[in-house]
Parts: C-alpha cells; sequence; structure tokens
C-alpha cells in the first residue's frame, strides 16, 4: 500500500512536467460514454479535403534486417521473421538486442544491456546531448532512406524517461522494493510515503521524442520515441512511419462541432470506456496510424481529442486522448483488431 501512496504522490507532481506518453489511455474508473464533456478550446476550422494516403508494403529481406541491425544499431543476430504481425517483417535477434523491421517501414529496437537497479546512479548525458545523440539517429536514417519520402519529424521534447523508486540505502541495504514507472524528476530527489521512510527517485534513461507530419498533418500514434541511458547508449528506438503515396483526396465529411457531439455520446470514440466526466483541451484534424503492427489500407484522417478527466473536488487529472473519424468511411480501430491493442 505504501508503494502505492509514493507513485501517487510522484503522478502528482509530474502532471505538469511529464512529455504525454501517445500510447496510453486513461483506463480509471470507465464507463461506456462520457456523462459529461466540456469544451475547454475552440474548435479548428473546417477542413474540406485531405490527400488519400495510401500504405506501401514491401517485403523485407534478411540481408536489408540484417544491414540495419548493424550498421544503425551496431549489433549482429539471428533473423526469424516477426510473429503475431498482421504486417509482416523481420526481427534481428541478438543476445541482448532486438530489431523489428516491419514490411510497411516502421522500425523499433529495444536495447536490453542495462541492469536498472536502485544501488546505481548512471551517468546520464545532458538534456542538450541526448538531443544531439537522437539527431545523429535520425540523420543517419535520413542516409540509409529509411525515413519515407513526404514524413517530416518535428522535435517534440527531452526529458525523463524510465525511472526507479525505492527507499534509502541504509548500512549499504535495500530498505523495501524498488517500483519502476515512467516519467520521473531529477536523480536524487527525496520524498516521504504515508509510513515516514525516505523515498528515492533515480532517473534511468532521457527520453527525446519527435512528432510525425505530412504535408502539415500530425500522423497520431506515430510518434517517433528515442530512450537514451547511461554514456549515451541508446535504449530503445521506435520509428513507427509509414510508407505512404498519395492516392487523390479524401473528403472531410464530419465537422469538428460534430465530432464533439460524436464524442460525447462515446459511439463514434475510440476509447471503449470514458471518465465520467472530461474536459476537451484540445482538438486537431490528423492522421491515425494505429501501432506498427496493424495493418491499415489508408491513414485515416480524425479529429484528436486532447482531454483532462475530472476527478474529486473539480481537479483535473492526466490527460488522455480519444478520436473521432473526420469522415463516415470504414475506419480501422473500429474492429476486433484494435480492441486487441488497448
Amino acid at each position: 500500500m505504501r508503494w502505492k501512496i509514493v507513485l501517487g504522490v510522484l503522478v502528482c507532481a509530474l502532471s505538469t512536467a511529464l512529455i504525454l506518453s501517445y500510447d496510453s489511455v486513461s483506463r480509471i474508473g470507465l464507463i461506456r460514454g462520457y456523462r459529461e464533456v466540456t469544451l475547454d478550446c475552440p474548435l479548428p476550422e473546417m477542413v474540406r479535403e485531405v490527400p488519400r494516403l495510401k500504405v506501401v508494403y514491401d517485403d523485407v529481406s534478411p540481408e536489408e534486417a540484417m544491414n540495419l541491425a548493424e550498421e544503425v544499431f551496431g549489433f549482429v543476430g539471428s533473423v526469424i521473421e516477426i510473429e503475431d504481425s498482421e504486417v509482416g517483417g523481420l526481427k534481428v535477434v541478438g543476445s541482448k538486442k532486438e530489431l523489428e523491421l516491419y514490411s510497411s517501414g516502421a522500425i523499433i529496437f529495444w536495447n536490453r544491456e542495462e541492469n536498472f537497479s536502485p544501488l546505481h546512479v548512471p551517468d546520464l548525458p545532458s538534456n542538450e546531448e541526448a538531443v544531439c545523440i537522437a539527431e545523429n539517429l535520425i540523420r543517419r536514417m535520413e542516409e540509409l532512406e529509411l525515413i519515407p519520402p513526404g514524413i517530416e519529424l518535428q522535435f517534440e521534447g527531452v526529458g525523463p524517461d524510465a525511472a526507479l523508486v525505492g527507499p534509502i540505502l541504509e548500512n549499504n541495504e535495500l530498505m523495501g522494493v524498488a517500483e519502476a514507472v515512467w516519467g520521473g524528476l531529477l536523480n536524487g530527489p527525496i520524498l516521504e510515503n504515508n509510513e515516514g521512510e525516505e523515498i528515492k527517485i533515480i532517473i534511468e534513461s532521457l527520453g527525446v521524442f519527435y512528432r510525425l507530419t505530412y504535408r502539415g498533418f500530425r500522423i497520431w500514434w506515430g510518434d517517433v520515441h528515442i530512450s537514451i541511458g547511461e554514456n549515451g547508449k541508446i535504449l530503445y528506438f521506435k520509428g513507427p512511419w509509414r510508407r505512404i503515396e498519395e492516392n487523390g483526396y479524401t473528403a472531410i465529411t464530419v465537422t469538428p462541432k460534430e465530432a464533439f457531439k460524436r464524442l460525447k455520446s462515446g459511439r463514434f470514440s475510440l476509447l471503449r470506456g470514458s471518465p465520467k466526466k472530461a474536459v476537451v483541451k484540445d482538438v486537431e484534424l490528423v492522421y491515425y496510424c494505429g501501432r506498427a503492427h496493424d495493418k491499415l489500407d489508408y491513414l485515416t484522417p480524425v479529429y484528436l481529442f486532447e482531454m483532462a478527466p475530472i476527478e474529486k473536488g473539480g481537479v483535473e487529472g492526466e490527460r488522455f486522448f480519444d478520436v473521432v473519424p473526420a469522415t463516415d468511411e470504414p475506419f480501422f480501430p473500429f474492429g476486433k483488431t484494435f480492441e486487441n491493442s488497448l
């Protein structure tokens, strides 16, 4: 129980500083549809049409996957097919590193060499150095033409990524259990739990984030995430871009006002459940791309609602996202594939 209290304190302390995680949605107190939603921002101007973006799939060769692993991420391993993926692709598996290269062009990399421990404070780069490391990685991928033409990356931010929370050491022995959380503060701050025990926060990595756009429109669930650990080592990379080509135009048939009505009804929104009360903080017309291993024929235009649940006492909670289709055409997430992704 005491660790739950500590994590609750951390969430409150970090709510104004964290870079929002676009892969997470609030599931606490969810119901079918919102009981009350208010608008705390202007609705965007109506857009009549947007380019229709067709996703292009190409087979991945073992040589291509191995070259990417060695030239960009510095390791070699065995090549196997990616399992449980509708998209298809290959995975390079090393002793402690893995790389996934999808037929859509998306790339995901994991480095599990680090053994996070509250007994060790890592030597992390500065925020500026972390951005430089990330920029060099992106530049290398551009040189190898791994980022699809027309896709642009916009720097979003840098900050604490993974952290460990644990008690202070006493006589060189760890008192209690450390617990991994996302987000964090500077290394070493001291808090107290409800029993008066001192708690130490250790930042294990820094996250650098980029927003993907196409012709000025954001590609949502497509943010690039680069996690950088001790001595500038890359621990994680997610490049969820898609290889795309324009195929005419898609008419936007749902107005922003109608999208807000549909959001409130809960019949068209992305979330299967919703907080009882919520406030909309921003609305934007974007392309929806799903997860790297979700197969889409096209990137669908949707209205992205950035929202905050209203908790006890009228306090705004941690922000989350919901989407409403901007057209009346069939929309990928409303099927069993998307149900499995939450």
